[in-house]
């Protein structure tokens, strides 16, 4: 029922792009055809066409954390410090909370951790904005680029309890452990 659903989010979304395939399918077998017949394998057409698209983005569309942020995240990546906003999301537009600063290296690396062993799907459609997050977490990466210059970036990532961004977290250990730990600790300190 899910793949159906969004076999018609699909078409709903795109709809101009199948009318016009619909009439430009249509066009090619009136040559073949009558007009019914023609219509009615356009139809047929195009649904198919329309199936065959939602399953191939329904099966690339799982992932990890590490690849869903490569272009941040590679090999010889060093994470240099993560800020965590916590915001207070009972509003129609979330207040910031809390912030903390992490510089410790066990402490990035847990949280690190928790993110890359979780499964990720990709929800298309869906425009996922921070007013729906409860952490915002920045995190300031340095990756070695051509002839030895380094670059520092930092990229930010809004998560709540089901998500990290606009993917759905599917499936594996809870990716916000760490992170709630140090909420309930002294071990971070953090400014209202």
């Amino acid at each position: 029922m899910n793949f159906i659903f969004h076999v018609f989010t699909f078409i709903w979304e795109n709809f101009i792009l199948v009318i016009a395939l619909l009439f430009l399918t249509a066009g090619i077998l009136r040559l073949y055809f009558n007009r019914l017949k023609a219509i009615l394998l356009a139809i047929a057409s195009v649904l198919v066409f329309s199936i065959g698209v939602t399953f191939l983005l329904e099966l690339f569309s799982y992932t990890t954390f590490q690849e869903a942020y490569s272009n941040y995240l590679q090999e010889d990546t060093e994470i240099r410090q993560m800020t965590i906003e916590i915001h207070d999301t009972s509003h129609p537009y979330p207040e910031r909370q809390a912030t903390a600063t992490i510089v410790d290296e066990e402490l990035i690396d847990a949280i690190m951790d928790d993110f890359m062993e979780a499964e990720l799907k990709r929800e298309f459609g869906i425009n996922r904005y921070t007013w729906d997050s409860d952490y915002t977490i920045g995190v300031m990466v340095t990756n070695r680029i051509d002839d030895g210059h380094l670059r520092t970036d930092t990229f930010h990532v809004h998560t709540n309890e089901s998500h990290v961004g606009k993917y759905k977290v599917v499936n594996g250990p809870d990716h916000l452990e760490t992170i709630e730990r140090l909420v309930e600790s002294d071990d971070v300190e953090w400014e209202e």
